[in-house]
């Protein structure tokens, strides 16, 4: 049952790079027990999947040691036209 609980939180904070949640909110979004949410986040904190901030939300780090590297935004290159549009758009 822990491991089920485990994947679920990890595919939530996956799903959404920006989720930071405390324990309560946490709590009431999986419907868990306070005591449980608190250890299956800290449980992924020791791992390093999430990092606790000074506001008490739990965040996904930065480095996702499940993939080993660090998360990044990707930018395009894409060329402008003077009308401020891309050069590919009719």
């Amino acid at each position: 049952m822990r491991d089920t609980i485990l994947r679920r939180v990890k595919s939530e904070y996956a799903e959404m790079p920006g989720l930071g949640l405390t324990v309560r909110q946490a709590s009431r979004l999986w419907a868990l027990d306070g005591d449980v949410c608190r250890g299956v986040l800290e449980e992924l904190v020791a791992s390093g999947f999430l990092s606790r901030g000074g506001d008490g939300r739990y965040r996904r780090t930065s480095s996702d040691p499940v993939r080993g590297a660090h998360t990044r935004v990707a930018k395009a290159d894409l060329p402008i036209s003077p009308r401020g549009r891309r050069k590919d758009v009719a």
